[in-house]
């Protein structure tokens, strides 16, 4: 017996009937919308340590139109430019875009990657609806995204998602213009993340194969030729035709920053065992065997269309190993549950299949739910920092992510840089209080200073819950320290 008899369209991102104001009306979409915005007002996402690295490019394009940043001027320089050419180039455009119109505050940021974060989720749950699963197991599938993104902080995964997502809900044999779109969408997701051409890769290998079978394959490489060939000139034009260039900064940061493709079985291997991960990924991908498992058994349309979509799943796992093998455990694991928990939405065990899913990944991104509860997130005492900072005129100030924010308000002062990134790429954020430049001024939060300066005195408190006390996450996660 097949684990649901309803009706299922045949194509899963093209609408049964046109999208009404019936659709936008969903009380499961408001609840998303009230979450993102319940989120914005708490303040997430909460500072990360690449919110710099990410925000500084789009902030310094708006203001000078020039596609540099000067927050991490030092690193950049250590690849041998001056240019943002760390990352692709759709990211900061959009921040400018949307900075231009909100202004530069940590509220407007914020603002924007959780605009991004609901797009998804949104998508995500009128997918989950249209496989015919209920409205609180469409939602626990969301959750799942929501969760794992807003932990990400102002980095370029809502927006590379969300990019992923249009592409699919837009694409339609019988449009060519639909088709060119989706192409142009899963292309700009790939120039907003490389990592993200592992995903948008085989999703649209799945199109190409479903336009074969309903005889469009011509009009399919038409369209996916011009859709890539329009977002091939629209980045030409964004990094000003330094193709040759952009190449190379970004192929001497990927060898920072990921293994090399020989070493990358191993790494992913090794972030799997990784202390807790050991315990919390292995029930993670068990829940994704058994959802994979159970669409076999859906005999309706919607059945195939899962197939291929963990098809999918399996292709962009296999590929972003190679692209970065550390990062694409957490991609698969999430994406992977989010798959199982719509594949397992209409089995009789889908209540108990979904909590046990929600409470894998509750316990993986703990600190986030755990700090505010137990923690202390006070704000740092902003006149005491500012007093420090004016007793030493003419310093470089070294800031991180939580001064920035709670300090300056991400309006930073000329000449200001990244703490993580004041220095080449090769040393990072390490070192050492006695080789500190005399000319820089540090302001970073006390857990960092503790991590990565190995002569520093400083020992942040740690969380406690009870008796257990988490060694790895600080009970006062923004409370700053002035080195001077």
């Amino acid at each position: 017996m097949p684990l649901s008899s309803r009706a299922v369209p045949p194509s899963w991102p093209v609408p049964a009937a046109p999208v009404t104001r019936r659709t936008f009306s969903d009380p499961g979409l408001w609840i998303i919308a009230g979450t993102a915005i319940l989120l914005w007002i708490g303040g997430f996402p909460k500072p990360h340590i690449d919110d710099l690295f990410f925000s500084g490019a789009g902030v310094e394009l708006a203001r000078s139109g020039q596609l540099v940043n000067p927050w991490i001027a030092p690193w950049m320089m250590s690849l041998g430019t001056d240019r943002f050419y760390a990352q692709p180039p759709v990211l900061p455009y959009a921040i400018a875009g949307w900075v231009t119109v909100f202004g530069v505050s940590a509220s407007s940021l914020t603002a924007f990657h959780l605009v991004a974060q609901a797009v998804v989720c949104g998508i995500t749950f009128c997918v989950a609806r249209r496989r015919g699963v209920s409205r609180p197991i469409a939602l626990a599938a969301s959750a799942v995204i929501l969760i794992f993104l807003v932990e990400q902080g102002m980095r370029p995964e809502a927006l590379a998602l969300a990019l992923i997502a249009a592409s699919q809900i837009t694409f339609a044999t019988s449009s060519g213009l639909r088709m060119s779109v989706s192409a142009l969408l899963a292309a700009a997701a790939t120039l907003t993340h490389p990592l993200f051409l592992s995903l948008a890769v085989p999703l649209h290998a799945w199109r190409g194969l479903e336009a074969l079978r309903t005889n469009r394959l011509q009009a399919f490489t038409g369209a996916t030729a011009i859709g890539l060939g329009v977002a091939f000139v629209a980045f030409v034009a964004a990094i000003r035709g330094e193709v040759v260039e952009f190449v190379q900064v970004m192929r001497l940061h990927s060898s920072v920053i990921a293994p090399p493709w020989s070493q990358a079985p191993a790494n992913f291997w090794g972030e799997f065992t990784l202390g807790k991960q050991a315990y919390l990924l292995g029930p993670a991908w068990l829940l994704i065997l058994v959802g994979a498992t159970c669409t076999l058994r859906i005999a309706s349309p919607g059945g195939a269309t899962l197939r291929s979509l963990w098809v999918c799943w399996l292709a962009a796992t296999l590929i972003g190993i190679f692209f970065h093998p550390t990062r694409m455990v957490h991609y698969a694991t999430h994406f992977g549950l989010v798959l199982a928990i719509v594949s397992f939405g209409c089995s009789p065990w889908r209540g108990l299949f979904t909590t046990a899913a929600l409470t894998v990944v509750a316990i993986q991104h703990a600190a986030i739910f755990a700090v505010p509860l137990f923690g202390d997130i006070r704000s740092p005492n902003v006149a005491w920092i500012k007093a420090a900072i004016a007793r030493h005129p003419g310093r470089t100030l070294c800031i991180d992510d939580v001064a920035a924010r709670y300090i300056y308000d991400f309006k930073l002062p000329p000449g200001s840089v990244d703490w993580t990134q004041r220095q080449s790429t090769r040393l990072g954020s390490s070192g050492t209080l006695a080789a500190k430049p005399s000319n820089e001024l540090w302001i970073a939060t006390e857990w960092k200073i503790e991590h990565s300066i190995r002569d520093s005195v400083t020992h942040a408190e740690r969380l406690k819950i009870g008796s257990a006390r988490f060694g790895s996450i600080a009970r006062q996660p923004y409370q700053l320290v002035v080195i001077e």
